[in-house]
C-alpha cells in the first residue's frame, strides 16, 4: 500500500514539474512575441540598416552566383513585403500602447467590460498559437516549392530559404494580429457601457486609433497580397505542370498552393476588410443610438414636468439632429485604390493557373477570342 501511494506521489511530482515547466516555457514564449511585436514602435535605424545590409548581402550571393538578372525580382518582393510588414507592425504596436493607456489605465469602474475584452484580446494576440500558424503555412508554402523543384539548395537556395522564412513569418503574426484585432472589434459591437464621446461617437479616441490602424493595414495588406501573388506567378516556370503529364505530386501542389493563395489572400483580404469597417460602423451606431436614447429622455422629461423648459427641449432637439447626421466611422474609408489593387491581384493569379495548363489556355482562346 506503502509503495503504491510512493508511486502516486512521484507521478503527481512529475506532472506538477511537466506542467510547471510547460506553464515557464508558454509565458517565455508570450513574452517573447509580445516583446518582439512592441519592439516595432521604436523602428531604430538598426531596423533599417540591417534590411539595407540583408538586400546587399542578398545581391552578393545572387551576382556570385550568376543569377542575379533570375532572382532579383524575388528579392524586391521579399525585401518590399518585409519593409511594408515592419511598418504596420510599428502602427500596430503604436496602437497597442495607447490602448493600454486609454483603457487599461484611465478607464472607470463603470466600463469594466471594456477592460476585461481587452485582456482577453491582449492575451489572444500574444499567445504562441499564432507561432503555430506559422509553421504551418511555412511548410505548405516550402512543400509547394520543393516538390517542384524551383530553387535548389545551393547558396542562392539557402538564402531563398531564409528570406522566405522571415518574409512569411512575420506576414503571418501581422495576419494573425488583424485577426484577434478584429475579434476585439467584435467584442465591442457587444459592449452594453463604453466611454465615448457623447458630442460625436465616431470621434471617440480609441475608435479613431483603431480606425486609423485599420485604414492603413487595408492598403498594406492589399500590396503584400499583391507582391506575393506576383513573387508566386515569377516563381513557377509556364506550362511546368500539365494534366496530360503522369506527376500527381506536382499537380497537387500546385493546386493546393494555389488555393491556399487564392482563398488566404484574394477572397479572404475583402472578407476581413468588409466585416472590419462594419464592426466599426456597428460600434458608433450603437454609441450614437445610446446618445440618442439618453437626450430623447431628458427631451419628453421636461415637458411632463415643467412645459416652460423649452430651452432645454431646443437644445436636446438640437444636439439629436447633430447625433443623427454625425459621422458613421472613425476615419473618411479608402476604397478606390484598395479595390484596384485587389484586382489586380486577382487576375493576375487567374492568369497563372491558365498559363500553367496550355490545354486551358488554348481552349479559352479559341472560346472566347
Amino acid at each position: 500500500m506503502k509503495k503504491k501511494i510512493r508511486k502516486i506521489r512521484e507521478i503527481f511530482t512529475k506532472t506538477k514539474f511537466f506542467l510547471l515547466i510547460s506553464e515557464i516555457r508558454l509565458k517565455i514564449l508570450t513574452f517573447s512575441l509580445e516583446k518582439g511585436i512592441l519592439f516595432l514602435h521604436k523602428f531604430s535605424k538598426k531596423i533599417v540598416g540591417l534590411l539595407v545590409f540583408n538586400f546587399l548581402i542578398g545581391i552578393i550571393i545572387l551576382t556570385y552566383a550568376k543569377t542575379i538578372n533570375y532572382f532579383f525580382p524575388h528579392l524586391i518582393c521579399l525585401t518590399l513585403n518585409i519593409i511594408i510588414t515592419l511598418y504596420i507592425g510599428r502602427e500596430y504596436a503604436l496602437t497597442i500602447l495607447f490602448l493600454d493607456d486609454t483603457i487599461l489605465q484611465n478607464i472607470k469602474e463603470e466600463n469594466i467590460e471594456l477592460r476585461q475584452n481587452y485582456k482577453r484580446f491582449r492575451q489572444k494576440a500574444f499567445h504562441p498559437q499564432n507561432l503555430l500558424l506559422c509553421i504551418i503555412v511555412l511548410s505548405i508554402f516550402f512543400w509547394g516549392i520543393f516538390s517542384q523543384h524551383y530553387i535548389r539548395l545551393d547558396v542562392v537556395g539557402c538564402y531563398a530559404v531564409y528570406m522566405v522564412s522571415i518574409t512569411v513569418s512575420i506576414s503571418v503574426i501581422g495576419y494573425a494580429e488583424y485577426l484577434w484585432l478584429l475579434w476585439f472589434l467584435y467584442r465591442i459591437s457587444k459592449c452594453s457601457c463604453l466611454p465615448y464621446n457623447k458630442m460625436i461617437p465616431a470621434y471617440t479616441p480609441f475608435l479613431v486609433k483603431i480606425g486609423i490602424l485599420t485604414n492603413h493595414a487595408k492598403w498594406c495588406f492589399f500590396i503584400e497580397g499583391f507582391l506575393y501573388v506576383f513573387e508566386y506567378f515569377i516563381l513557377i516556370p509556364n506550362g511546368n505542370v500539365t494534366f496530360s503529364n503522369i506527376s500527381m505530386p506536382d499537380n497537387f501542389s500546385f493546386l493546393v498552393t494555389w488555393a491556399v493563395i487564392f482563398v488566404v489572400i484574394i477572397l479572404a483580404f475583402p472578407i476581413i476588410i468588409y466585416m472590419q469597417e462594419s464592426l466599426l460602423s456597428a460600434i458608433v451606431n450603437n454609441l450614437k443610438n445610446e446618445s440618442i436614447e439618453i437626450l430623447s429622455y431628458k427631451f419628453n422629461f421636461p415637458m411632463e414636468k415643467n412645459p416652460n423648459h423649452f430651452s432645454e427641449v431646443y437644445m436636446c432637439n438640437g444636439l439629436i439632429n447633430s447625433l443623427i447626421t454625425s459621422p458613421d466611422y472613425p476615419v473618411k474609408v479608402q476604397r478606390l485604390g484598395p479595390t484596384i489593387v485587389a484586382m489586380a491581384s486577382f487576375v493576375l493569379h487567374i492568369v497563372n493557373l491558365i498559363n500553367q495548363y496550355p490545354n486551358l489556355k488554348s481552349f479559352l482562346i479559341n472560346r472566347f477570342l
